[in-house]
C-alpha cells in the first residue's frame, strides 16, 4: 500500500512499515459473505424489517427485533470488525453514543484517567455527564507513558486517549501504554482476595475482577483501521466515529465499538439494545458500500495531505505546521512505529494569532469548504477555537494550543495542487501578501 513518504523529495520511500497485504481484500469481501444465497445478488439487501416470525416460543431464532439484532447492521459490523482485525464491532447511532455507551459501563465511584488532547465533545460528556453519573474524571497529558503509572488508582476504570488528538495531532504511545495497564491490573488482581473454585463455570467473584480492570480505550476516528490497529498494540476498546472516514461521503452519522474480549462485547451489545443507540439498516448499508472503497481513499488523503503539509511548512504566513508524517513533527518516531501511515487530517498555525485575520482567510477559502467536521472526500477548514473546541473553558483551549491562529485542515481527494492554490491564495488575501 502506497504510505505517506517523509524524505524531502515527493515519491521517496515512506518509513512508514507496510499495510497488511489482505487489508484491500478484506475490506472488499468481508461481511459481504450474506450474498452468496439463493438470488445470487453481489449486494447485501437492506433488511428493513421490524419484526422476525418465529417458529418455537421457547427459542429464539437468529433475528427477533429490529432494536435488538439486524442482517444488514450484523454484515456492516463484520466489516468493521474486519477493518481493526478484531473479533467483535458493535455499530451506535452517532459516535457519541458508541462514547456513551462505554461510559455506561462504569458506576458510581470509578475512576476515569483521560488524555487532555482530545475531542471536545468527548471532554464535554466526561465533565458534563459522567461525573453527574458518579465518575470521578481526570484528565493528563498523556504523552509520556510513565507518567500515566503514577495517576492510575485501584478504582480507575477506563484509560481514554486519542491519537493522534484533534486538533493538534499530538501522538500517545499506546503500546507502552498498554503495557502500563495491564502491569497495572495484575498487581490490582494479586492484591484482591482469592475466589474460590467452582466447577465448572468461572465463579461470580472471578467475573468481578474482570469487572474492576482498568480498561485502554482508543479513539481511532483520525487514523481508521487502514493506518492504526490499536487491538494489536493492547488496546481494549477502539471508538470511531464512522461519520468520518469510514462513511467518507458527510451523508451518514454513526459510530462503532471494537473489541477482542467477549465480555466486553456483551456488555456492549446489551447497551446498544437496551438505549436503542443503533444505525438504521439503511445507514448501515451505506457505510458498509463505503467500507470497500476505504483502504483506497486514505491513500488519497494521505498522499493529498503531505503534499498540502509541505508546501504550507515553508509559506511564509505559516508559522508552524502539525503532520505527524512531517519530520519537523516531535513524535514523528512514535507516529511511523505505531501505524501505517497518516490520514488527510493536519493543523496548522499562521504567522499571527489574530482572530480577524484568521477569519479573513477562512472565508477567502474558494475550493477549500469552511466548516466543521472532517473525513469526508471534499477539504474542509474550520477554526477550532471557535468551532469545534469552542465549548471548552479558554485557559484549556490556551493550555492545549489552540489559539485564534490555528487551523485544522480535512485534506480531501481533490488534486492538490488545486488545494495548494487556494490555500496560497487565502493566506496571501488574510495578511496581504503577494
Amino acid at each position: 500500500m502506497a504510505m505517506v513518504g517523509h524524505a524531502e523529495n515527493e515519491g521517496s520511500p515512506s518509513p512508514y512499515p507496510p499495510n497488511a497485504p489482505s487489508l484491500h481484500t478484506r475490506a472488499v469481501h468481508v461481511g459481504f459473505e450474506v450474498l452468496k444465497g439463493a438470488s445470487g445478488a453481489l449486494v447485501p439487501p437492506i433488511t428493513l424489517s421490524t419484526i422476525f416470525a418465529q417458529t418455537d416460543p421457547e427459542h429464539k431464532e437468529e433475528y427477533f427485533y429490529g432494536r435488538l439484532d439486524n442482517p444488514s447492521r450484523d454484515a456492516l459490523q463484520r466489516s468493521l470488525a474486519s477493518l481493526e482485525e478484531a473479533e467483535y464491532a458493535v455499530a451506535f447511532g452517532s459516535g457519541m453514543a458508541a462514547i456513551a455507551s462505554v461510559l455506561q459501563m462504569l458506576k458510581v465511584g470509578d475512576h476515569a484517567l483521560v488524555s487532555k488532547h482530545l475531542y471536545s465533545g468527548t471532554h464535554t460528556f466526561f465533565t458534563s455527564i459522567a461525573t453527574r453519573q458518579g465518575v470521578h474524571v481526570e484528565f493528563m497529558d498523556m504523552r509520556r507513558a510513565s507518567d500515566v503509572s503514577m495517576m492510575l488508582r485501584s478504582n480507575t476504570r477506563v484509560v481514554w486517549i486519542e491519537t493522534p488528538s484533534n486538533p493538534t495531532m499530538e501522538i500517545i504511545d499506546i503500546a507502552a501504554l498498554a503495557a502500563i495497564i495491564q502491569q497495572h491490573n495484575h498487581r490490582s488482581a494479586m492484591d484482591r482476595p482469592a475466589a474460590k473454585q467452582v466447577e465448572p463455570e468461572r465463579n461470580t467473584e472471578e467475573l468481578e475482577k474482570e469487572d474492576e480492570a482498568t480498561m485502554l480505550v482508543i479513539d481511532n476516528t483520525f487514523l481508521s483501521g487502514v493506518f492504526q490497529r490499536p487491538l494489536s498494540l493492547g488496546a481494549d476498546l477502539v471508538v470511531q466515529s464512522c461519520t468520518k472516514y469510514i462513511n467518507g461521503s458527510t451523508d451518514v452519522i454513526m459510530g462503532s465499538i471494537c473489541t477482542n474480549s467477549s465480555r466486553l462485547n456483551s456488555k456492549l451489545k446489551f447497551l446498544q439494545a437496551s438505549s436503542g443507540a443503533i444505525p438504521s439498516p439503511f445507514d448501515c448499508y451505506l457505510v458498509q458500500r463505503s467500507i470497500r472503497t476505504l483502504p483506497v481513499r486514505m491513500e488519497r488523503h494521505s498522499k493529498n495531505c503531505e503534499a498540502v503539509a509541505r508546501f504550507l511548512e515553508t509559506h511564509s504566513c505559516v508559522k508552524k505546521v502539525n503532520h505527524p508524517g512531517l519530520r519537523s513533527h516531535p513524535q514523528h518516531e512514535l507516529s511511523v512505529r505505531q501505524s501505517f501511515g497518516h490520514s488527510g487530517m493536519m493543523s496548522f498555525y499562521l504567522i499571527e494569532d489574530d482572530l480577524e485575520k484568521s477569519k479573513v482567510f477562512l472565508k477567502a477559502l474558494s475550493l477549500v469548504t469552511f466548516a466543521s467536521s472532517l473525513g469526508g472526500v471534499e477539504s474542509l477548514a474550520e477554526l477550532p477555537l471557535t468551532m469545534s473546541h469552542g465549548g471548552l473553558p479558554p485557559e484549556e483551549n490556551a493550555e492545549g494550543g489552540i489559539t485564534a491562529g490555528l487551523v485544522r485542515l480535512s485534506v480531501g481527494l481533490e488534486d492538490p495542487q488545486d488545494l495548494i492554490k487556494d490555500l496560497d491564495q487565502a493566506l496571501k488575501k488574510a495578511f496581504q501578501k503577494g
